[in-house]
């Protein structure tokens, strides 16, 4: 999964004039369980606009990243192509998809602001319990076979080393302060 936090300081009002119409894209799979695209965020947002803003659609889609997902749902909504300004509750990829299938819908990529509150953080792994641990950090360096079922080192690492365990070392567990009681994630 895509771990996105909402960016709570962003002045969404300072961004989109008065009397604009909107659409709101959320990801219903990844930012929904990171609460970021979820029902209650999604009534935040339009809230801000209440009164203020026309909301002609909001959308709620499972992996708004897949633009075949994304443009199957777009056409089934009234007003998809016609707003001013489309606020996406999504990670980056899911913000990039929307943006073509927006652009698509309009035939033109002008004359429409996309804005996302959205911060995109890591890719994580999701346990039975809920808790969502780092999987990926986006290094580039990719110790593993995309088949391997170990989870990332250097994603795993506090200081994300990406070549092997620290040399200091002197048993499995971590040298880093405030990590000693964590067993190397180079080491699994």
């Amino acid at each position: 999964m895509i771990k996105t936090v909402f960016d709570e300081k962003r002045d969404l009002l300072k961004e989109i004039p008065a009397g604009a119409s909107i659409g709101i894209i959320a990801c219903a799979d990844c930012a929904a369980a990171f609460k970021t695209a979820d029902t209650r965020r999604i009534e935040q947002v339009k809230n801000i606009f209440a009164g203020r803003c026309k909301t002609l659609f909001t959308l709620s889609v499972n992996s708004p990243c897949d633009q075949r997902v994304l443009a199957q749902f777009a056409s089934t909504v009234r007003g998809f192509g016609e707003a001013d300004c489309y606020i996406i509750l999504a990670c980056e990829a899911g913000r990039r998809s929307a943006a073509e299938c927006i652009a698509q819908a309009r035939k033109s990529g002008a004359g429409f602001k996309i804005i996302s509150p959205v911060k995109t953080v890591s890719c994580v792994s999701v346990d039975r319990s809920g808790g969502a641990h780092k999987a990926c950090v986006f290094c580039g360096e990719c110790v593993f076979a995309s088949s391997s079922a170990a989870p990332c080192p250097v994603a795993g690492c506090p200081i994300n080393k990406k070549d092997g365990p620290c040399q200091s070392r002197t048993n499995e567990f971590c040298v880093i302060e405030g990590f000693e009681s964590r067993r190397c994630s180079w080491l699994y």
